[in-house]
């Protein structure tokens, strides 16, 4: 499930290897004074923006964000719903790890929230905590499937709606009709925090 874009994500995450593959192929074809200038301007372009773009999604994940309120955000210690504690575990390994996995993504949005990034970083990195959402509903689905349990179907629907809602939001910040704090509140509350709390741990806990 993708969310549309201004820049599909295949031809944003390559532009930097087609700066640099386009300068080789350039300087070895041609193969002259110019040629080689160009190709070496093409490849210089490519590694700064391939290196620069590391560099900041680096600082995302490691920057701890501040509980200081941001005007422009609205954000301010809401970095305290994704601190992991024991009270999230519902016993079942895989289930914990990736639930843990969504919390890091989770902190990463926020974080590129208030640092003030891109709109289209912060598109990309929640498309990929949507898309990991969406993996981690399956694999819920499959165990709880398997284990024959009760409140499967429930669940089912609960991930449905969950989903669509993520999806719908995502859209309606793509077209700022929807701030960005909004979107994050949204999902700490409802998808990872409240949904584990309320319906995770209860089911792999086996309290129906």
């Amino acid at each position: 499930m993708r969310i549309v874009r201004h820049i599909p994500d295949p031809i944003y995450n390559a532009i930097p290897y087609l700066y640099m593959g386009s300068g080789l192929l350039i300087a070895a074809i041609l193969a002259n004074l110019l040629a080689l200038l160009s190709g070496l301007a093409l490849l210089t372009a490519g590694v700064l923006i391939w290196s620069t773009r590391r560099t900041y999604r680096k600082a995302i994940r490691i920057r701890p964000a501040q509980p200081i309120r941001d005007a422009t955000t609205g954000l301010y210690g809401d970095l305290a719903l994704l601190a992991w504690n024991a009270e999230y575990e519902c016993g079942n390994g895989t289930i914990d790890a990736q639930h843990r996995r969504l919390f890091e993504l989770g902190i990463d949005l926020h974080n590129a929230i208030t640092t003030k990034q891109s709109k289209l970083d912060i598109e990309l990195l929640l498309d990929e905590l949507i898309q990991d959402v969406g993996k981690h509903f399956n694999t819920e689905e499959t165990l709880l499937s398997d284990m024959h349990h009760p409140v499967s179907p429930e669940h089912k629907d609960i991930h449905r709606e969950l989903l669509a809602s993520c999806v719908d939001l995502a859209h309606r910040f793509h077209n700022d009709e929807v701030k960005a704090a909004d979107l994050f509140r949204f999902i700490a509350l409802e998808v990872l925090t409240g949904h584990i709390q309320a319906d995770d741990i209860r089911a792999f806990a086996g309290k129906v």
